[in-house]
């Protein structure tokens, strides 16, 4: 592996890409999207203590999307708080694939303050068209609502 990444930086200092490589440079992005501490916060996050549900968001939401489906995390600086640099966007993108129901795409954004260390949710999104946070809680603590 420590092979394959020296070459692989080595060939994107120099503007070269060879096929080899992508999967190499993939794992990276995917490591440095997903191992940084806004994402870990929100991940580790138990929204639904009070409810008597005592699942993280990353719990949550795998079992949200079920065996079959795919889920991604990853962090940037949101547009509309660009005047306050403690404030990062967590954007959690799934797809689920279960046999019983159409493929559905789902959008979640948590906005994470790194100095307190607090979540706090702040749009959703299923097929492209906005949810409200209810339907996502209703989800999540195991009502019978799809979200």
């Amino acid at each position: 592996m420590r092979h394959h990444l020296y070459f692989t930086l080595l060939y994107v200092s120099m503007g070269i890409l060879p096929s080899s490589c992508n999967k190499v440079l993939n794992y990276i992005k995917d490591f440095v999207k997903t191992n940084n501490s806004e994402v870990n916060i929100v991940k580790a996050y138990k929204p639904y203590r009070v409810t008597g549900v005592d699942l993280t968001l990353e719990e949550a939401f795998t079992r949200l999307i079920g065996v079959k489906g795919e889920i991604s995390w990853k962090s940037f600086k949101p547009k509309d708080f660009v005047d306050r640099p403690e404030i990062i966007m967590v954007q959690i993108d799934m797809k689920t694939n279960r046999s019983d129901s159409k493929p559905e795409k789902l959008l979640i954004q948590y906005l994470v303050n790194k100095n307190s260390k607090s979540v706090e949710f702040y749009a959703a999104e299923k097929n492209g068209k906005p949810i409200e946070k209810v339907m996502v809680d209703l989800s999540i603590i195991g009502t019978q609502f799809p979200l």
